[in-house]
């Protein structure tokens, strides 16, 4: 489970990362393999992030959501602070699933350290 901080850095993140809700929108399709306005509803890009945080949590893919992040903003500086902190955090803690599926952009979440690849 998040602590109250990791959640906020988490969303924060989301937001700098992804400033609309198309853009939120597509990576949780392309990433989470899941509908946005099914998982994390709302009104304001704010409101829908927090809720797909949420939703992320209690569904167990806070992973998913953080290589989502990371794949479709590696060099966003918030994304850059959240893959520092999630070394600690215990929940990121596996190789970057996209780099399986040779979707490599750029810096990403390795075994607890951050990892630099080239692009395909």
């Amino acid at each position: 489970m998040l602590s109250d901080a990791q959640h906020k850095q988490l969303l924060e993140a989301l937001l700098s990362a992804l400033p609309s809700k198309d853009k939120l929108r597509m990576m949780v399709k392309l990433e989470l393999d899941a509908n946005l306005d099914e998982v994390a509803g709302g009104e304001t890009l704010s409101v829908v992030a927090f809720k797909l945080v949420t939703w992320a949590e209690s569904s167990g893919r806070i992973q998913a959501l953080v290589d989502g992040a990371v794949s479709q903003q590696p060099g966003n500086p918030e994304v850059k602070k959240l893959v520092a902190a999630a070394r600690t955090w215990g929940a990121v803690a596996r190789p970057f699933s996209g780099c399986q599926q040779n979707r490599c952009r750029g810096a990403h979440v390795g075994r607890g350290t951050l990892t630099t690849v080239d692009s395909p």
